[in-house]
C-alpha cells in the first residue's frame, strides 16, 4: 500500500504437504511427501476512471526457509508499481500482432493450448487436433517440448497415480509429434506403455495429464526476436482467465501485460 496509486492490496502466504500413497494390483507400491511454500499478492490501482489490478505468485519446493530467503518486500512492491503503471497505459491498436512471450507464460500457455491435444483418452475419442498425428511435423522446427516430472524448478512428481514411475518424455521433438500422454488404460487401448501421466481428482477414475511442461531453449537472445519481429507485442507476467478447445486447437487467454513493439524496439506498455 505504499505505491502511490494503489487503493488495495492482498498478500497471502500459502503452504502445502502433499502425501501420496499408491498400492495397486500391478504390482505399485509408492510413497511420496511434497512440501511447497509460497506468497502471492494481488495489488488494484486507481488512475482516474480505469482500476487495475495484477496479481502474481511465487512458489518454492520447500520449508520456510524458502520465504525467509526471498525478497518478498520487493516482489509486492514491484507488482504494485506495474499496477499504477499499467492503469495509465494505453490499449494498443485493434488487430493482429505477432507475440514474443516470456518464460513466465510460455509453459503453461502451450500446456493448455497443445499438451492437453496429446492426452490419451482425448485421442483415443478423437477430440484432439493431434488425433493420428504421430510423427508428423505439426510446429516449427525450433519447437521442441518436454513432459519431466522431475524437472529442476518445478513441482516434483516421482511416479503417476497409478504408481508408474514418470519419466522425461520429448512430446515435440524439432515441431514432430513423437508421443501421446498415456495412462494405464488409455496405452493399453492403443497398445502401448503407460508414460506415466495418470493423474486421479478424488475418487475418480484416472485420466492422462501432463506433469512439467518445458520448452528447451533456442539461441536467439529477447532483443533479437524484437529487432526480427519489427511489429508486434512482448508479453509478460501470469496468465488470468483461460479457455482452450483440444478439437480445434483454440486459445483464449488473458495475460498481466505487455510491451509494444514498433520498428523492431520496444515502445510502451
Amino acid at each position: 500500500m505504499g505505491v502511490g496509486g494503489i487503493v488495495s492490496a492482498a498478500t497471502r502466504l500459502g503452504c502445502e504437504v502433499d502425501k501420496r500413497v499408491v498400492v495397486s494390483s500391478l504390482g505399485a507400491e509408492a510413497f511420496s511427501e511434497v512440501v511447497a511454500v509460497g506468497i502471492s499478492n494481488l495489488s488494484v490501482a486507481r488512475f482516474g476512471e480505469v482500476m487495475e489490478r495484477v496479481s502474481d505468485q511465487k512458489t518454492f519446493i520447500g520449508g520456510y526457509e524458502s520465504i525467509k530467503s526471498f525478497d518478498w518486500s520487493s516482489f509486492v512492491e514491484d507488482i504494485s508499481k506495474l499496477a499504477v503503471n499499467a492503469s495509465q497505459a494505453k490499449t494498443p491498436p485493434p488487430g493482429a500482432y505477432r507475440a514474443v512471450i516470456d518464460n513466465e507464460l510460455i509453459g503453461l500457455l502451450l500446456h493448455e493450448a497443445f499438451v492437453h491435444a496429446t492426452e490419451g483418452d482425448l485421442v483415443m475419442y478423437r477430440a484432439s487436433v493431434l488425433c493420428r498425428r504421430l510423427g508428423e511435423r505439426v510446429a516449427g522446427d525450433l519447437v521442441t517440448i518436454v513432459d519431466d516430472g522431475l524437472a529442476k524448478g518445478g513441482y516434483p512428481v516421482a511416479f503417476d497415480d497409478e504408481g508408474v514411475a514418470t519419466k522425461r518424455k520429448v512430446v515435440f521433438d524439432r515441431g514432430v509429434l513423437r508421443t501421446y500422454l498415456y495412462d494405464t488404460y488409455t496405452a493399453n487401448i492403443d497398445n502401448r506403455e503407460s508414460t506415466g501421466n495418470a493423474k486421479r481428482m478424488g475418487a475418480s477414475n484416472t485420466y492422462p495429464d501432463a506433469t512439467n511442461i518445458l520448452v528447451l531453449p533456442g539461441t536467439s537472445s529477447l532483443d533479437s526476436l524484437v529487432r526480427d519481429m519489427n511489429r508486434g507485442i512482448v508479453v509478460h507476467g501470469t496468465i488470468g482467465e483461460w479457455l482452450s478447445n483440444p478439437v480445434s486447437g483454440y486459445l483464449n487467454a488473458t495475460v498481466t501485460h505487455g510491451f509494444l513493439v514498433e520498428g523492431g524496439e520496444v515502445k510502451r506498455l
